[in-house]
């Protein structure tokens, strides 16, 4: 359930930035140009499409799938 709810808010997240870009870049070709929506926007998605990548990859080496290796820091 948590990992359910945690994947939700980073979806949430990820959402929230790709909308943020796209409106920062709109803002190139219109006047209320705002370069903070672009490296908002760009920083959120870039942190939850790593972060969700990751929880996919746990998520299915837990169910024991065999396409997804372990790492092994040493």
């Amino acid at each position: 359930m948590r990992r359910l709810a945690y994947i939700s808010i980073l979806v949430a997240l990820w959402l929230f930035g790709m909308a943020a870009l796209m409106l920062g870049l709109d803002g190139l070709f219109h006047p209320p140009f705002c370069p903070q929506a672009l490296f908002a926007g760009a920083s959120f998605a870039a942190f939850a499409t790593v972060s969700l990548a990751e929880e996919v990859a746990e998520w299915r080496a837990a169910r024991g799938a065999l396409s997804v290796g372990r790492v092994v820091l040493r």
